[in-house]
């Protein structure tokens, strides 16, 4: 039996929100504290970091407090930019810094992540993003591929929040990222696609 690609990314997009919303659970459960981030924090931590004016603007502090109300306080961040451009068939890549709570600025970690994207337009965008971290304090666990399930971006003034898990078996391996975006032009499809994070950069999105 032949099962045609709307269906494929009808049933990946189901496993992928199923294997999210366990796992933010699991995050909303963790006791908050010393271990994790306040929004207050995460500001102090971005300026810390030499974030720019338009990471500390509105747009993001508004997202940031929304993902914080609705699925609790992360253990780290990463936050830094990225390009993405599109025809028909486009890419996105990024780079930035990851930092856990408790972690002094100079011990702030690069990390890249790209992912080819599916959407329709041509042309190219720069956004501001902070991806906040749940369900682990190990670097490591930030590495490789998070899947995006369906339904779980929506739009936010001037960008977007996206979901994003590893899709581990083992509940204490799971880990999520919650993709809070700014920048004009946005094409939230394009963000439907997941990420993969790597300590190296690289020009290969597949």
């Amino acid at each position: 039996m032949t099962i045609q690609t709307g269906a494929k990314i009808t049933i990946l997009s189901f496993i992928s929100a199923l294997f999210l919303t366990g796992s933010l659970a699991q995050a909303q459960a963790e006791p908050s504290g010393s271990a994790t981030f306040s929004a207050d924090e995460i500001q102090q931590t971005l300026r810390s970091l030499g974030a720019d004016a338009e990471t500390l603007g509105e747009g993001m502090a508004k997202g940031i407090a929304s993902v914080i109300a609705k699925y609790g306080q992360p253990t780290g961040l990463i936050v830094g930019g990225e390009f993405q451009g599109s025809l028909i068939v486009g890419y996105r890549k990024g780079s930035g810094q990851l930092l856990f709570k408790g972690q002094a600025p100079e011990q702030a970690r690069k990390i890249f992540w790209e992912a080819p994207s599916i959407g329709f337009g041509a042309g190219a965008t720069a956004s501001k993003v902070c991806l906040l971290i749940y369900g682990t304090r190990d670097h490591t666990q930030v590495l490789g591929h998070f899947a995006s399930g369906q339904g779980s971006a929506h739009w936010l003034a001037g960008g977007s929040i996206s979901v994003l898990s590893n899709l581990a078996h083992d509940a204490e391996a799971r880990v999520s990222l919650v993709d809070v975006a700014v920048g004009v032009g946005f094409d939230l499809t394009a963000r439907l696609e997941g990420l993969t994070f790597t300590t190296e950069d690289s020009w290969l999105p597949f």
